[in-house]
């Protein structure tokens, strides 16, 4: 499909603050000059909840907690115009841009002998049953006119 696209995207994961009266994330005031709420600025985590709560309009229990978070981030930003852009195989090939880069499978870098063919051999016992499966057919067509 020509115009199908690939989505890049990153999985964000934090600690994010949550209001433990309500059991919901909450608002946070993160800066702005010389604010006494501002997280950034007094690195006080109630103050800043607190202002970030009435700034939305949002009802705030006045206690809270952190809780592990992840979520999925599209890369919409930052990404090179289509003629600067770098083609599949800078990155996903073994001498690849992020050849040296360990911790994750890459395809088109990373492969493993045994996996390629159990692979091969799924994709063959397909193509033989694709094809017995058709013969057959043919031939009890075949014996049914007869």
């Amino acid at each position: 499909d020509p115009d199908s696209r690939i989505w890049p995207f990153k999985r964000m994961e934090g600690r994010q603050a949550y209001d433990t009266g309500l059991n919901r994330l909450v608002m946070t005031n993160v800066f702005g000059p010389e604010s006494d709420t501002a997280f950034w600025t007094n690195f006080d985590w109630a103050k800043a909840i607190d202002a970030g709560m009435k700034a939305a309009g949002k009802d705030y229990s006045g206690s809270f907690d952190f809780v592990d978070t992840h979520m999925y981030w599209p890369i919409t930003h930052m990404v090179a115009p289509a003629d600067e852009a770098l083609k599949c195989d800078s990155c996903h090939a073994r001498q690849g841009r992020l050849a040296n880069v360990a911790g994750f499978y890459m395809p088109g870098r990373d492969g493993f002998a045994w996996m390629d063919l159990i692979g091969l051999l799924a994709v063959g016992a397909a193509a033989l049953g694709v094809i017995g499966h058709g013969l057959l057919r043919i031939v009890m067509s075949a014996r049914r006119k007869a």
